[in-house]
């Protein structure tokens, strides 16, 4: 499966571009959902047609990331969607917590687009969705 659309929730403007940004410089042809806040995630994800992936940060405006996790896992046709938490304060029993509701992965939320350019081959990489395609540029951008 070629990743072509990923969802990002994240109450965070700036970081919203950084990933949008992030996920073109891997493959231009991602197309990049943004959610600013809680209550337009859940209603796009009642209406879209299934991103490939999600992003979700862990707190967004004064509710849970994973309460909108769970509201995905509710909807039959997303409820094998690989999603990933983003959050700028995890520890160890979060990051088990939120695993065990159902995140593929948790990641720290980066400084900058270099550390979304990291998390999203990573997650491409674990899901094996583009497999040879990111393994290529990888190598180009860590041995090159």
């Amino acid at each position: 499966m070629i990743v072509k659309t990923l969802l990002i929730v994240d109450s965070d403007p700036d970081d919203l571009e950084m990933f949008c940004q992030a996920a073109h410089e891997i493959d231009a042809t991602i197309n990049c959902i943004e959610c600013a806040d809680y209550l337009m995630a859940k209603r796009m994800i009642r209406m879209m047609v299934a991103p490939d992936l999600a992003f979700i940060e862990a707190e967004i405006q004064g509710y849970s990331g994973s309460q909108l996790m769970k509201e995905i896992r509710m909807e039959p046709r997303l409820a094998s969607l690989p999603v990933v938490m983003l959050s700028r304060t995890i520890n160890a029993d979060s990051c088990a917590l939120l695993k065990s509701m159902g995140a593929q992965h948790v990641f720290r939320k980066p400084p900058g687009k270099r550390g979304y350019v990291q998390i999203i081959r990573q997650t491409l990489l674990n899901a094996n969705v583009i497999g040879v395609y990111i393994l290529s540029l990888l190598s180009v951008s860590v041995f090159g």
